[in-house]
């Protein structure tokens, strides 16, 4: 009982802030992972394979993707402002790298293939991400002082124009 009560206790100090979020993201993998078994069956018989194999990788992923928001979580969100000025121009080139090196699907190059492990990304997804952040800083520094609205809306311009030729649909997105 006391080790069941120490348990407890550690599992509320690492998954501290809103309980609801935690349970919105175990809600929605548990939903991806039934997802992906339930309609992997016919891909796993077009390609000769299991549909164990899909759901293996799936979860594999999903296991890295809570640890990523288990890290960011973690973060001091000061650390995370001065990550994000490193992120956009990461982002930046990520997306020039799509544009000339990209790999291409259905007719569109939004991917950039990760070397050594074999997955596909798309990078305006980082962008997003990275632009959000990048606008939250700077949003944040000109409650305080004195800021040009150039330093918000010139990275949002090269973003978005990078990701026009090709995902129109999310540099649409990214300018509402």
């Amino acid at each position: 009982m006391e080790q069941l009560k120490d348990i407890s206790l550690r599992l509320k100090f690492l998954l501290k802030g809103d309980k609801v979020i935690w349970a919105v993201i175990a809600f929605l993998g548990l939903t991806s992972v039934l997802t992906v078994y339930s309609s992997s069956h016919a891909l796993a018989m077009r390609y000769g394979a299991s549909p164990e194999d899909f759901l293996l990788k799936h979860i594999i992923l999903l296991m890295v993707a809570v640890g990523v928001v288990f890290i960011f979580h973690r973060l001091n969100f000061s650390k995370l402002s001065k990550l994000s000025v490193i992120f956009l121009v990461l982002s930046i080139l990520l997306l020039l790298y799509t544009y000339m090196n990209g790999v291409t699907y259905n007719h569109a190059t939004r991917w950039i293939r990760v070397p050594f492990i074999g997955i596909t990304f798309q990078t305006s997804d980082f962008a997003k991400i990275a632009l959000i952040m990048y606008v939250a800083r700077t949003l944040s520094i000109m409650q305080s002082k004195e800021v040009s609205i150039h330093e918000l809306l010139v990275p949002i311009f090269i973003v978005t124009v990078l990701i026009i030729p090709s995902d129109l649909s999310s540099a649409l997105i990214l300018q509402i």
